[in-house]
């Protein structure tokens, strides 16, 4: 979307909000913003929030400073607070225009907010705002600080020192799968063995790096979307001769980079050349805790694998990066324990930045962070290197999600001219299955699986076909191979019959064609029917047979499923028993996951061995490996395969520095190597200015891309990166669009790169737009006359007849032949950031209850749930922050009322763990009251149907032995009575078809049931497009089917609408229908004989819309919801309708009670946009894009986030 055309956007603004680097909540504005007599407890809220919103190191707080005010001095005579706060970054005005979009006011007025404004204006330097670390010692706490600091006129911002802990959690999961112990941790390097000491051991691996050169050869596997696609790569020719063909220096902010490595140590660029105030030789370590600052080491894997993408160093042997000739620097962010704070990070780019002006040549940054969880925390560090000529890359994210649906790092870097977004792709053309994605928020696709790179030095592993002098190995070429597969027999002679085949041209690793193919269901079925069990022999000479330390093999099973492996070896005990090494050490070997392809599974057998108190055994100058698959979730089925290739036996000393990784981690910097690339084919005709440098370079990157059907419809560009394309190949970048309607007809002005300078082609919503003007970076079309208000795609054809795109929400003029439905005639502003209101409000719950509206907010900032607090809009205007839940709730909420109380159903937990919550709120006394559940079904919704509490839908989650489980449906009687006073639950009745969290309403007598989901018989989630009326009477329930009333949907758009009754009938509201509808509201008129839904002729927004939530009350109906389109990500509107008097909505006496009054927050109905303040506010929870933030949602609960 083009900012221009959005002055009131927040999400797309990408502010302040970097200078927090996450939730910046603002504690103190100047006095006169909030002096009204309920902020100290507004002010207590905001605290709490903060303090409640995650872990964070306590006795420290993050401060953003005005530095026009600071420079009047203290607020008071006495101690400073401030004085001994350490300065993170600074920035200018200049720059805080450019992330924000925004024209800076001269002066504070209640519309343009706080003096922020004001200084950046006036204080056009690099110092217009500080954000400073600040420590205060005496065991001062950080609430404390926080108070202090709240009426400071100086504070702009302050908050918790917030700490972010980036973990595997499919660790624990595959050790529970596997039976093993998941506290057990794996060691770093295979049980403390030695690596080879440099690439002289190494094996020429470049043929298994397809990123760069897909032959189709290597890494086989069979099946539609899965076998190699020859030649999809990024097409580099040279890549592996060593030539260069890129200079200048990337910043590598990850992990560290262990600048030791063989391929790494020669590309290290030295950093004592500058005049900096810290970091060392080969780049800064930003960690707080760090004993040495100047040591940026990598002590994890990530930021070497990284950094091995971008610019690994060729001799020959080993691995070769996409840019030969850059230098690398490291800035490390990321500890040991997996964990990153704000203040590092902040130190980090800060650091890049001070460099830079010392005369670093920096030309990127890869950051390969991504998160399941919306943050614009990067976007001013973006702008401010951008500014200096330095672009930033971004990893996607690995949660498999669409990215303009759900916000994320990514949304925040929306318009920004210096950021690349990047997706993962497979070596078979697809997106691979964990990519995110997004036609408006990400930008190119670029190799992100099965990526062989460099690791550190103490994480190296066994690549059987990297070892120069293997004591065994074996490709299976022939048809008679030395290594094979046997059924396990658990007893002394665990050799059965053996179950292997060579299978030639079908799945295998190595470039021989062959592998050995093992049936699945011949094997030995082990503790269940998810577990299978064999045997593999292979051979080592008996005189060689002391030597042996290593053995490793490739996996694959087919079809894919969520499958893992892992080894044990067969040894002689003291006394001349044979046993097995012990299950509990496979977590010190590599479990080999088998879901994403091919998986290496490697181990130290002579650690192993020994830790078992014992000696490797060879039986027939054979060593014995069981091995052993578990199948998460799902048993093994018949006709399932598995195939092993390069099997292979090291001695001592052939561990190697490399392994293969999957992610978008690995994507980016993909990315980052092409960029470079790039820049150095393009400098001579580079921009002089730096900032325009840059902006260049990061459409070059979005224009180097080979346009695929595949990704279409995933990324901004629609293809992936090729280095191959000449300019005249390059594809359109579209970064702007706006509508002059000063013509008639009006003109679409679009922005953009590569357009090439003769006339192409342009349509907006597939009509085409006859070209006015065009040149190669703007061109102006008139409005096509039959084109309607809303988003709009707009597709650039340049003359090479390469297609750019992109979405933009457009307000264009009506005409007689496209006169756009009008929107609800009332839009309701949301509490703002001050108040105590998240912007990461993605949706919610609302119910009408005594005259008012009421609203539980769905925060997705909160990592301890997503529904917390309460708030009550009083139909003048005000809203008012009533109690808050009683503990913050994860998921499946719905609310109804019920003799005057709001009753709200929620759930805490996932799977095994998920619990149900069912509480009520008095308005009287502004307090909630927990009611039992403990015979309340799971993933069901809350009713109140004449008088009777209702709950609907449901599902059981049924474990297994593994730890595991998946959910089932129901078996009938899905829908029950509930007593508030006493728990009791009572079947009354059985719905048409099985659904969890529906979607519902209550007309009368009648319930309408629609969305929400069901399982298959292996848990899997099914969507529900049904839509059934139950009718209570004196004979019970009775259901009849109603899915052919409901309108035709959009083939393009998935729905999550929600119902609520009106006098007339009932309202589906934010359905996306036809184009050609150009409605998202609409009724069945029951009370005139309706049979199907029909458009009321009004829309609630011109996107569509998320996660929402409508209630039709006190003759309004109102409707929440998220799109990525609207000012804020979220809008509240209403429109005038004739409702129904609400069943429960009744008005006892009060109680005595000393629970207080809720606190007023003095809201007059005031656009959102006239306070400033509340776009500088976000959150980071920066993941590893290669791993994932540990979070507490329901992952796979999607549709019930009313």
């Amino acid at each position: 979307m083009d900012e221009a055309k959005r002055p009131g956007s927040r999400v797309l603004r990408l502010a302040l909000a970097l200078l927090l680097v996450a939730l910046l909540v603002p504690l103190a504005t100047p006095y006169s913003a909030r002096a009204d007599e309920s902020s100290t407890n507004s002010k207590d809220a905001e605290i709490a929030s903060l303090l409640n919103a995650g872990e964070y190191v306590e006795g420290e707080v993050l401060v953003v400073v005005d530095n026009a005010v600071a420079q009047n001095g203290p607020r008071t005579r006495g101690v400073d607070i401030l004085a001994n706060a350490e300065p993170l970054m600074s920035v200018s005005g200049e720059t805080y225009a450019t992330a924000t979009g925004e024209s800076l006011p001269l002066e504070e007025t209640p519309a343009n907010g706080p003096a922020l404004l004001r200084s950046a204006r006036t204080l056009p330097t690099d110092n217009a705002v500080s954000i400073m670390l600040l420590k205060q010692g005496g065991g001062t706490s950080t609430e404390e600080l926080l108070r202090q600091l709240q009426d400071d006129p100086r504070v702009l911002f302050a908050e918790p020192n917030y700490v972010y802990t980036i973990s595997d959690p499919e660790h624990k999961d595959i050790a529970s799968a596997l039976g093993l112990d998941p506290q057990a941790a794996p060691s770093g390097n295979q049980s403390g063995t030695t690596p080879a000491a440099n690439d002289s051991n190494v094996a020429d691996l470049s043929m298994y790096q397809w990123g760069c050169d897909n032959t189709g050869d290597t890494m086989v596997e069979e099946g539609e979307g899965f076998a190699p696609l020859k030649d999809f790569d990024i097409n580099l020719s040279g890549w592996s001769t060593g030539a260069p063909n890129a200079d200048g220096v990337v910043a590598v902010v990850d992990t560290g980079v262990d600048y030791n490595h063989p391929d790494l140590k020669g590309v290290m660029h030295d950093m004592t050349q500058y005049n900096l105030s810290r970091g060392g030789k080969y780049g800064f370590n930003a960690l707080t805790e760090a004993v040495d600052p100047t040591d940026p080491m990598d002590d994890m894997f990530h930021g070497t694998h990284c950094a091995g993408i971008i610019a690994a160093e060729w001799n020959g042997e080993g691995t070769s990066g996409v840019a030969s000739g850059v230098e690398l620097v490291a800035v490390k962010v990321i500890n040991k324990n997996n964990q990153m704070v704000q203040s590092d990070i902040l130190a980090g780019y800060e650091y890049l930045a001070e460099a830079m002006d010392e005369g670093l040549p920096l030309k990127a940054t890869n950051n390969s962070l991504g998160s399941p969880d919306i943050t614009r925390s990067f976007s001013l560090a973006v702008t401010k290197l951008g500014e200096k000529g330095a672009i930033s890359v971004f990893a996607s994210g690995n949660d498999s999600v669409d990215l303009d649906k759900n916000a994320a790092i990514p949304s925040a870097l929306v318009g920004n001219p210096y950021a690349v977004v990047v997706n993962a792709s497979t070596s078979a053309g697809t997106l691979t299955v964990f990519s995110n994605y997004g036609k408006e928020t990400t930008n190119v696709v670029a190799p992100g699986q099965a990526i062989l790179s460099t690791v550190p030095l103490d994480k190296s592993t066994y690549l059987p076909e990297a070892d120069t002098d293997p004591l065994s190995f074996e490709t299976f070429e022939n048809e008679n191979p030395t290594v094979n597969v046997h059924q396990f027999k658990p007893d002394d002679d665990p050799i059965g019959d053996p179950i292997g085949t060579v299978a030639k041209d079908a799945s295998h690793y190595d470039i021989d064609g062959g592998s050995l193919k093992v049936n699945i269901d011949e094997m030995t079925e082990g503790t269940s029917e998810a577990f299978k069990e064999a045997v593999v022999t292979i051979p080592v000479n008996a005189d060689e047979q002391d030597d042996v330390t290593y053995v490793g093999m490739h996996l694959l099973t087919s079809p894919r499923k969520n499958d893992m492996a892992y080894m044990q070896f067969r040894i002689e005990k003291p006394g001349g028993t044979q046993d097995w090494t012990e299950p509990r050490l496979s977590l010190e070997m590599t479990v080999a996951e088998c879901n994403r392809g091919w998986a290496n599974l490697t181990a130290n057998a002579r650690c192993l061995a020994e830790k078992s108190d014992g000696e490797l055994a060879f039986v027939n100058d054979e060593l014995q490996v069981k091995l052993t698959l578990a199948r998460q979730g799902s048993s093994f089925e018949p006709g399932d395969v598995l195939y092993l290739d390069a099997v292979g036996v090291g001695r001592e000393g052939s561990a190697v520095p490399y392994q293969l990784q999957n992610g978008t981690s690995m994507a980016a910097p993909m990315a980052t190597g092409a960029a470079m690339v790039l820049a150095e084919r393009t400098k001579t005709n580079a921009p002089s200015s730096p900032a325009d440098r840059a902006a260049a370079l990061a459409a070059l990157v979005k224009a180097s891309v080979r346009p695929m059907s595949a990704f279409s419809d995933l990324c901004t560009s629609g293809g992936h990166v090729d280095l191959g394309l000449i300019p005249d190949q390059f594809t359109p970048v579209v970064s702007s669009a706006q509508v002059d309607s000063s013509t008639s007809p009006a003109h679409i002005i679009i922005g953009g790169s590569y357009f090439g300078n003769d006339a192409g082609t342009v349509t907006v919503a597939g009509k085409n737009a006859p070209v006015i003007s065009w040149s190669d970076t703007s061109l102006t079309v008139e409005r096509p006359s039959t084109v309607k208000s809303g988003v709009l795609m707009i597709e650039v054809t340049a003359k090479n007849n390469q297609t750019g795109k992109r979405g933009f929400l457009l307000e264009l003029p009506d005409t007689p032949e496209a006169a756009a439905t009008p929107l609800y005639e009332k839009t309701i502003p949301l509490p703002s950031v001050e108040e105590g209101f998240s912007p990461y409000v993605l949706g919610g719950v609302l119910a009408g209850l005594g005259g008012s509206l009421y609203m539980l907010p769905m925060d997705v900032s909160h990592s301890t749930g997503y529904f917390k607090q309460l708030w009550r809009y009083d139909p003048s205007g005000s809203w008012t922050r009533c109690a808050d839940l009683p503990e913050a709730l994860d998921t499946a909420a719905s609310m109804t009322t019920h003799n005057g109380k709001l009753y709200l159903y929620a759930e805490k937990g996932a799977d095994a763990d998920a619990s149900v919550h069912l509480m009520s709120y008095d308005p009287h006394v502004n307090s909630w009251e927990s009611h039992p559940t403990a015979n309340v079904p799971l993933h069901a919704t809350i009713a109140n149907c004449a008088g009777e509490l209702l709950l609907i839908g449901g599902a059981t989650f049924v474990p297994n032995a593994q730890g595991t489980g998946h959910w089932v449906n129901s078996d009938r009687n899905n829908i029950s009575s509930y007593n508030p006073e006493t728990g009791e639950v009572a079947a009354v009745g059985t719905l048409l078809f099985d659904v969890s969290t529906p979607t519902l309403t209550v007309h009368g007598s009648d319930i309408y049931i629609a969305q929400g989901y069901s399982f298959n018989e292996e848990g899997a989630i099914l969507s529900n497009a049904n839509l059934e009326c139950v009718t209570k009477s004196d004979a019970g329930y009775a259901s009849k089917d109603l899915t052919n009333t409901l309108p035709d949907p959009s083939p393009d758009r998935p729905q999550q609408p929600d119902m609520t009754s009106v006098k007339d009938g009932i309202i589906l509201a934010g359905f996306v229908g036809t184009t050609d509808e150009d409605e998202d509201t609409y009724l069945l008129d029951i009370a005139h004989g309706g049979t199907e839904f029909k458009g009321i002729g009004k829309r609630a927004s011109r996107s569509p819309l998320y996660n929402l939530s409508a209630t039709a009350y006190d003759g309004w109906l109102y409707l929440l919801g998220f799109s990525s389109y609207e000012p804020d990500n979220q809008i509240l509107r209403a429109t005038a309708m004739e409702t129904l008097p609400q069943a429960g909505d009744v008005v006892p006496k009060p109680k005595p009670s000393d629970k207080g009054e809720a606190s007023a927050v003095a809201r007059t109905g005031d656009a959102r946009g006239g306070i400033a303040t509340a776009v500088l506010v976000c959150t980071i929870a920066a993941a590893t894009a290669g791993m994932a933030v540990a979070t507490r949602r329901k992952k796979h609960v999607t549709t019930n986030r009313r």
